[in-house]
């Protein structure tokens, strides 16, 4: 079963995408996706979009996890992420996936058992749970990581906290 998790941002977004197979949980591809300030806003919209759809089709993706923001202090993120959110969905409707949302304290709650866990514990346990040499990082990419991994884990005894849509 494949998984794409993904950790949507204007600036940067991350991806990945986790399969899950009869020797465990591992990690087939992830990825930073980072658009210039310089363009205009639909242009990186676009480009997220595009450049989505293309690691879409990659693997036989069965479902799309996507953060889902509950609170920023700062608007203009919460805007932006909102709007690279809005970029993930169509992407996953373009290509005809289900989505699942999580917010990030849910997968810190699940993976690390705190849902205000600090960045550095979540990379820690992520590079626990799936067995690697080193810290994963951006952390973009590990909050990706822990969207696909806290859905292959913690959501076939939870799916009714995470409606697929």
């Amino acid at each position: 079963m494949f998984v794409l998790g993904v950790d949507p941002g204007l600036v940067r977004c991350g991806y990945a995408i986790l399969n899950r197979s009869d020797e465990g949980i591992a990690v087939e591809t992830a990825g930073l996706i980072e658009t210039p300030r310089d363009l205009p806003l639909s242009v990186r919209l676009l480009e997220i979009f595009d450049l989505l759809r293309e690691v879409m089709q990659l693997c036989a993706i069965s479902v799309v996890v996507v953060e889902r923001v509950l609170f920023q202090s700062n608007v203009r993120t919460a805007m932006s992420v909102g709007q690279a959110s809005g970029a993930a969905l169509m992407a996953a409707a373009a290509c005809s996936l289900p989505v699942v949302q999580m917010s990030s304290n849910e997968v810190k709650l699940a993976l690390v058992g705190d849902g205000g866990a600090s960045k550095l514990q979540l990379q820690t346990m992520v590079q626990r749970l799936l067995l690697l040499d080193q810290l994963p990082g951006p952390p973009d990419v590990v909050d990706a990581i822990g969207l696909a991994y806290c859905y292959l884990s913690v959501a076939p005894h939870q799916r009714e906290l995470w409606p697929v849509t």
